[in-house]
């Protein structure tokens, strides 16, 4: 095909060559230009190229910039791309009607994934810490989530609101939970789901370094299905994330998060497992890690491919 004879095309083949991080099907080939350090994929008809990629944050929308031209002048056949994620797929074209580059930039969005099912799993939306507070913040009982201190968590029992301001180590973010008055006390919420849907339920259970020293039982429970954990404390800040998988009993789905010890300092003040990021995901397999797709519908080389945060997330989290 007519192209420049200075640029190398070298075929790619899976069990022979690869590209670090990505999978691909059918004519796909490495691209080497002749400025230095220049390289590129260029897709046949046929071609595909998809990669996986993990995300931690609890609510992600996804923006794919990329850069793209033919890999011929004379092409006759217009140039696109198909680009698809889990439940979205954007089809862009080639168009070189918006400036003299031979290389268009184009960038699409691929939707919001994989969002955590539960508000306020991470427990940041709660009482002010006094500045002058240095020992966390007790929530007493409270059985209505909706008039918890605790934004969205009913409480059971007595537990303790920690800041990792104030001489704690929380697992993430600025506040997590201690439950500290024993056996049977905790947090309890509910959520609306799909019944007989299957979802993951992960949490992270630590020690708030406050020299709580034992072995934590933790028991989690989502509709009908329970499981209990346990983590070995040395009272220094370890942490652990655990994971309980169930199918949705009915649409509305109880959850709850209860100690089953009874765990004193040496001081003899109570203290307890510490319990924070709390996500609740539909059970896809894949969990965080999204799928996206490239799909080459004529002759046409990507230059570049780069996942983008959506930006506006870094400067504000949404309403409760």
């Amino acid at each position: 095909m007519p192209r420049n004879s200075t640029n190398t095309f070298a075929p790619l083949n899976s069990t022979i060559n690869t590209i670090p991080g990505w999978s691909y099907k059918g004519t796909v080939k490495y691209v080497t230009f002749t400025s230095p350090g220049e390289h590129a994929i260029y897709l046949g008809q046929n071609g595909k190229i998809n990669q996986t990629f993990k995300s931690n944050q609890e609510s992600n929308h996804y923006l794919f910039t990329f850069n793209l031209q033919p890999a011929q002048s004379n092409c006759s056949n217009p140039t696109s791309v198909v680009i698809s994620g889990p439940d979205r797929a954007v089809r862009i074209f080639y168009q070189q009607k918006f400036g003299n580059d031979t290389w268009e930039i184009h960038a699409c969005y691929l939707g919001s994934h994989e969002s955590n099912l539960l508000l306020n799993g991470g427990f940041e939306y709660g009482p002010a810490f006094p500045n002058n507070s240095f020992g966390g913040i007790l929530i007493d009982a409270e059985s209505s989530p909706t008039q918890s201190t605790l934004n969205q968590w009913a409480i059971l029992g007595t537990v303790k609101y920690i800041s990792s301001n104030k001489n704690y180590i929380v697992p993430e973010g600025n506040a997590a939970i201690e439950i500290v008055s024993g056996e049977s006390s905790g947090l309890q919420t509910t959520v609306t789901l799909k019944k007989g849907s299957k979802y993951d339920l992960e949490l992270v259970i630590a020690d708030a370094n406050d020299s709580c020293i034992g072995d934590f039982m933790v028991g989690v429970q989502a509709g009908s299905t329970g499981k209990n954990f346990t983590l070995q404390s040395k009272g220094i800040g370890s942490s652990e994330e655990f994971t309980l998988t169930f199918v949705a009993d009915s649409s509305v789905t109880p959850i709850s998060i209860l100690s089953f010890t009874t765990t004193q300092t040496k001081d003899l003040v109570l203290c307890g497992p510490v319990i924070d990021k709390v996500v609740l995901l539909a059970s896809y397999g894949l969990k965080l890690q999204i799928k996206v797709l490239f799909v080459g519908l004529g002759n046409a080389i990507h230059k570049s491919v780069s996942p983008l945060p959506d930006r506006s997330q870094e400067s504000q989290r949404p309403p409760l």
